[in-house]
């Protein structure tokens, strides 16, 4: 599915082309997640935002999911800070992005 930019009303924050956007009715209850095709700046006037079923999962991979959290846990962060760090990130749910970090631990000890 797709949705035309003509609805819009508003952009908040930065993406790029390729980012997993939140798209949200005018009350704020986010109706969809989908690939940006445009980047924050661009996103004006007559373009299309390309909204599909797959979950943030299939965007982004278990080797990024793994990437992130090691960079996470490098930078100082506790097991539960950096999960729910990359979990924010990636759209993943928490408790899975807490048993990968316990689990990368574990294979590095």
């Amino acid at each position: 599915k797709s949705l035309l930019a003509i609805g819009m009303t508003h952009v908040e924050g930065d993406f790029s082309r390729g980012d997993v956007i939140a798209i949200r009715d005018v009350s704020g209850l986010e109706i969809a997640r989908g690939l940006a095709n445009y980047a924050s700046a661009e996103a004006r006037g007559e373009i299309c935002i390309v909204v599909g079923p797959a979950a943030a999962e299939a965007v982004v991979g278990d080797a990024e999911v793994t990437a992130q959290l090691r960079a996470a846990l490098d930078s100082g962060l506790s097991v539960k800070d950096a999960a729910e760090a990359v979990a924010k990130a990636t759209g993943r749910k928490r408790r899975d992005v807490y048993r990968e970090a316990l689990e990368l631990l574990a294979r590095e000890n």
